[in-house]
């Protein structure tokens, strides 16, 4: 009995350990087949990685060659467009052509003609086009009274740009002393910002005293002519800047000549000759000239009237 029990006992443990076993193979099985899967799974998503990475890096291929071709088009149009110093002028046998219609426009009724004359004048010092050229370059796009002025100046006047210059500015009203005035009406504005309206008034000192294109000296001039200009009565400050005095020296001529036929058209009773004060006779008592006061005598009479008409006139005479 106890060897069947034995027997009993060690099928029991075979078959134990056949199940166990069994379950460690499945286990096992599972196991490899879930490692299997996830292995096969990390290698489709590393395909998928790669494949998207080939696409973006094509992309981006493409996406660069895109790019530089759209800045070999910009290039191009900048150098057909804003050509430098040597191809700004082209020329063509003996004859010079300019792409000013490259730079510029039309000028406008909003426009400010002063700002346009000084866009134009950088233009053409930065291209290097000939300023005995610059009158013929701006003409076509004035418009207005500024293309009037053109064509009112002298065929040699409108060949010249500082005097189509000085001419569109003045027939705009747009003088020197139209500036320095600007100048002095200037006031601050407290409900505008300081800086800005610095700013302005800096402009506008540079547009009366021009230092690009005055020296020091003439600057100088500028501002002692308008001040001398403003201490004038009226009606020569008048005078003297209808006449547009462009130097200190013709500013005083002016007033000289003012003052010289003033001096001439003023009445010859109010001018009348300088006459030495009366000197009374050192051998005339006191008791005969009192006398002599009361005669009726021509002379007496003549004498005694001559002395208060030579202290009048000497007392009329005025200075100029």
């Amino acid at each position: 009995m106890s060897w069947a029990k034995a027997a009993l006992k060690s099928t029991a443990m075979e078959e134990l350990v056949k199940q166990m076993v069994f379950v460690n193979v499945q286990a096992q099985t599972r196991h490899e087949e879930a490692m299997a899967q996830q292995q096969q799974a990390q290698a489709q998503a590393v395909a998928a990685q790669q494949e998207s990475t080939h696409l973006l890096a094509a992309q981006l291929a493409a996406q660069q060659v895109a790019t530089q071709t759209q800045i070999n088009a910009l290039q191009e149009a900048m150098q057909q467009l804003a050509p430098g110093r040597d191809q700004a002028v082209v020329t063509t046998g003996n004859h010079v052509s300019i792409r000013a219609s490259h730079f510029l426009q039309k000028l406008s009724a909003s426009d400010d003609v002063e700002a346009f004359l000084t866009t134009f004048e950088r233009t053409a010092e930065r291209e290097g086009w000939p300023q005995d050229q610059w009158a013929g370059l701006i003409a076509p796009f004035l418009t207005g009274d500024p293309q009037k002025a053109y064509f009112d100046l002298p065929l040699e006047d409108a060949k010249n740009y500082d005097r189509l210059k000085a001419e569109v500015l003045a027939r705009l009203g747009v003088t020197v002393a139209v500036r320095a005035q600007r100048v002095h009406c200037w006031k601050y504005c407290p409900d505008q910002p300081p800086r800005s309206q610095m700013h302005d008034l800096g402009q506008l000192v540079k547009k009366w005293l021009q230092p690009e294109t005055l020296t020091r000296e003439q600057m100088v001039e500028r501002v002692v002519m308008d001040h001398y200009l403003r201490s004038l009565p009226k009606d020569l400050q008048r005078w003297v800047s209808h006449g547009d005095p462009k130097t200190a020296a013709l500013v005083v001529e002016m007033v000289e000549r003012y003052t010289v036929v003033e001096d001439l058209l003023r009445p010859t009773s109010r001018r009348g000759p300088v006459l030495p004060p009366p000197v009374r006779p050192a051998s005339v008592p006191r008791r005969e000239a009192s006398l002599d006061l009361g005669t009726s005598t021509p002379k007496s009479s003549s004498s005694v009237l001559q002395r208060p008409a030579a202290t009048r006139t000497a007392g009329d005479i005025q200075c100029w």
